[in-house]
């Protein structure tokens, strides 16, 4: 509520102070959400490492969006050493309970052979379960693997249509190293 202003002042300290009794009560949402204020510098000063340590609390507990976040900051380096087998290891956790970024992130781990054997099959499948959620980035992904020719996709499917859906969606679309 603090942090968003909803019925009360937007106060990102208050919030920060809310969610750290949450978080050190065990509440993984409140471990996650701590996390945040930390990466972000929201309430508090900007921390990765322990922004890194209340993901890897709400991440044990099996929060979706801590192990996500978790693998994030392997894959990257922030707070932790850079790791991408533990990266991968964490999109997997996220990626399985259905997590439509994990789902993307596991996805461009074999796409670009990080942390795991290069494959374009494995990584077409869970951009596949991304999209399907509705997620832009993967839906674009996607659509640029069946334009361009990749493994692991139905060529029968047009690739407009993952472009055209993703577009509607979304206008900002990072492009970054998508080879």
């Amino acid at each position: 509520m603090y942090r968003q202003g909803y019925g009360v002042a937007k106060d990102d300290v208050e919030a920060s102070r809310w969610y750290r009794k949450s978080a050190e009560q065990g509440n993984a949402d409140g471990q996650f959400r701590l996390g945040e204020m930390y990466r972000q510098g929201y309430g508090v000063a900007k921390d990765d490492v322990e922004a890194s340590r209340w993901y890897r609390k709400s991440a044990e507990q099996g929060n979706a969006d801590g192990q996500n976040l978790l693998g994030w900051m392997y894959e990257k380096g922030y707070g932790v050493s850079k790791d991408y087998t533990e990266a991968v290891k964490w999109y997997r956790k996220s990626a399985e309970q259905g997590n439509a970024d994990g789902q993307f992130r596991l996805g461009a781990m074999y796409r670009q052979g990080y942390g795991v054997a290069k494959d374009d099959v494995e990584a077409s499948r869970w951009y596949r379960k991304s999209a399907e959620q509705g997620y832009a980035v993967s839906q674009f992904f996607l659509g640029y693997i069946y334009e361009f020719g990749g493994d692991g996709v139905d060529k029968k499917i047009t690739p407009k249509l993952y472009i055209g859906i993703a577009n509607l969606q979304s206008k900002d679309i990072p492009m970054g190293n998508i080879s």
